[in-house]
């Protein structure tokens, strides 16, 4: 049996200014300064565990499973100061965004191998399944002091989730003499789908909007015919695949 996980978690402060003094190109020719603060907090953990079952000397069972995931967060106020020196006249205004991210992976595995007593005669199974999911989210709120006017509201939204199936089967027999046969199968199905949207005051903006999905299936089969000689050897084989997508 083993078991094992992490955690960390951040916590980190920045500022910064700019100015920007334009010369030339401009009509009306401006000065930009800019002060920003910024916070930025999350946290990531991770753990797996499983447990390997010797059944006998010809048996294995392993099951495995997995999670991983985190939280990250950001803030920013910017204070913005335009000025027109030319007019005397100067522009005051403050951005205040807020960010809000997580995500989730989750995973499991179950392996199985048979030995017969036939040297090098095994059958192997192993069946995955892996997951996981996501969601965002900002707020940015930019307010006009001077010359007053009403303030602009902007958020943007987004989700997402995906699962992943995969089963697959060997089976490999020795014929004696250099010959080897080896089959298989093996199936994949993955399921996807994400969503945004941007609301401007509270309104959704159509133009700035998506869903999709899609459902991918993939089915495999394979045979293989082999011999080896003291210097030389070949093989051949067939492989069957049969695919489906689906998208909306």
């Amino acid at each position: 049996a083993f078991v094992s996980g992490n955690f960390n978690q951040r916590r980190s402060l920045g500022s910064g200014s700019t100015d920007r003094y334009n010369t030339q190109g401009q009509e009306v020719l401006t000065n930009v300064f800019q002060d920003t603060k910024s916070e930025n907090t999350g946290f990531f953990a991770m753990g797996r565990a499983g447990l390997d079952w010797f059944i006998d000397n010809r048996n294995t069972f392993t099951i495995s499973g997995n999670f991983n995931g985190g939280n990250f967060n950001s803030t920013d106020d910017l204070n913005i100061r335009t000025d027109v020196p030319s007019l005397s006249t100067s522009n005051l205004s403050t951005r205040n965004s807020e960010n809000e991210r997580m995500y989730r992976n989750y995973g499991s595995q179950a392996l199985f191998k048979h030995i017969f007593p036939k040297e090098g005669k095994e059958w192997t199974a192993d069946l995955n399944f892996n997951g996981s999911r996501s969601e965002n989210k900002g707020n940015f709120i930019t307010r006009y002091q001077t010359p007053p006017r009403p303030e602009n509201n902007q958020r943007q939204e987004g989700k997402g989730s995906n699962e992943f199936l995969t089963f697959q089967t060997d089976f490999v027999n020795p014929l004696g003499s250099g010959l080897k046969i080896e089959t298989g199968v093996r199936a994949a199905v993955r399921n996807y789908r994400s969503e945004n949207a941007t609301y401007q005051n509270d309104v959704r903006t159509p133009g700035f909007a998506d869903r999709y999905k899609f459902n991918d299936q993939v089915y495999a089969a394979y045979g293989t015919f082999s011999q080896s000689f003291k210097k030389w050897g070949y093989q051949t084989g067939l492989r069957a695949e049969r695919s489906q997508y689906t998208g909306t």
